[in-house]
């Protein structure tokens, strides 16, 4: 059986008064609760059956009546969470924004390509300070509680990267960049970068990633670039986007050009008549 006396469940509100769930059938005693949070108050494992202290009338209810409720999270004092490669970016883009220096990091494991963040500053999960543990949180927890995703800048529906093209973000930003896209996993952006801000050596770099869910959403929000004209001053000479400029023809090319457009007994106007 699934729950034990004291458990909060709640009532599947797709019940049918008079439909049989795991041989037990579902009255009009029972209705009073379709979609509503009760508590244990006795279990049968003998029969599978259990008692809700909510339903007055004592009836019988099934696991198949009933649903888990999640229990509310509340986010620990001191907590530290494991990442992969392809996460850390966007935890350590919190902490360095919100903590500086209150926080720290293990080393990325080889093997497992894993890395651990402690927060406050001292310990890594297993280990104790001050008699109080540091409680270890999911990825998804930290997503919801920490960063707090929920509340980014919401996607249009049905709206993806082209593989190709150029994207703009953080336009309201001193540090906004441009991003050419290569790979795009719903999470994670790979491609080329381009930060007019940084020193000129670092301006463009042909691989990188972001993984910071308001600007990835900015982008995808806005479009791809229609006009390159803009990035042109920071593309590599050779680059693929980069415009071809008009080759210079010689002294000999020019004069064979002129005599093409111009042959001998051409007649023309001058322009001041």
């Amino acid at each position: 059986m699934k729950y034990k006396v004291g458990d909060k469940v709640r009532v599947r509100s797709d019940l049918v008064q008079g439909k049989k769930y795991m041989n037990c059938c579902f009255i009009d005693n029972m209705v009073p609760l379709i979609g509503k949070i009760a508590t244990i108050s006795s279990v049968y494992e003998g029969i599978g059956r259990y008692k809700l202290l909510e339903n007055k009338a004592a009836e019988y209810w099934t696991d198949e009546m009933l649903e888990p409720v999640e229990s509310e999270f509340v986010l620990p004092e001191k907590w530290w969470v494991q990442s992969t490669v392809d996460d850390y970016r966007g935890i350590y883009e919190w902490l360095n924004k919100s903590c500086g220096a209150s926080y720290r990091i293990e080393q990325f494991s080889i093997s497992d390509k894993t890395s651990e963040v402690c927060f406050p500053a001292y310990g890594i999960g297993h280990q104790n300070k001050g008699g109080k543990d540091y409680v270890k949180i999911t990825l998804d927890q930290f997503k919801k509680y920490v960063l707090k995703e929920t509340e980014s800048t919401p996607v249009k529906e049905d709206v993806t990267f082209e593989e190709g093209k150029w994207y703009k973000s953080n336009i309201n930003s001193a540090t906004f960049y441009y991003i050419k896209v290569d790979r795009y996993n719903g999470s994670i952006l790979y491609g080329e970068r381009i930060c007019p801000s940084l020193p000129s050596a670092e301006v463009y770099i042909k691989n990188d990633c972001w993984d910071s869910k308001d600007s990835i959403n900015q982008a995808l929000n806005i479009g791809p670039l229609t006009d390159l004209s803009e990035i042109q001053q920071y593309l590599p000479d050779g680059h693929v986007d980069k415009f071809k400029a008009e080759p210079k023809l010689s002294k000999e090319e020019l004069l064979a050009e002129a005599k093409r457009r111009y042959p001998v007994g051409t007649k023309y106007k001058c322009a001041n008549g």
